[in-house]
């Protein structure tokens, strides 16, 4: 899982990326990981396939956990992506409305294909 916007996290970087949406950014990522992965071939010849959901929301953040800490995003945006993701077609992104609509709104660098709705 990768998060884009955190506001902690943003103060690490670089400027030219900070000039750009969080869901932009984001999404570029998910494509370049869909791109580098046909790339990779596994011994039998076959290539990785992956399901890549990007979904654009207000998360919790934090650590839990008192014997082995880890930091976790949770809420609704979370189980969004998450059921966005299982929705995806073999090394394609798929993205919500919500994630789309900024997508539109900040870049022309996509061709999206329309399918059925993810319902929460």
């Amino acid at each position: 899982m990768a998060c884009g916007g955190l506001k902690s996290a943003e103060k690490k970087i670089d400027n030219r990326l900070l000039n750009r949406h969080h869901s932009v950014r984001v999404t570029d990522f998910a494509m370049e990981i869909a791109n580098y992965s046909r790339q990779l071939f596994l011994k039998n010849g076959r290539t990785i396939e992956m399901s890549i959901g990007v979904h654009t929301g207000p998360v919790i953040s934090g650590v839990i956990g008192d014997l082995k800490p880890q930091f976790t995003l949770i809420g609704e945006t979370v189980d969004m992506a998450n059921r966005i993701c299982a929705y995806s077609r073999g090394c394609q992104v798929a993205v919500s409305k919500d994630t789309h609509h900024f997508l539109e709104l900040y870049t022309n660098n996509y061709q999206f294909e329309k399918r059925d709705y993810v319902t929460k």
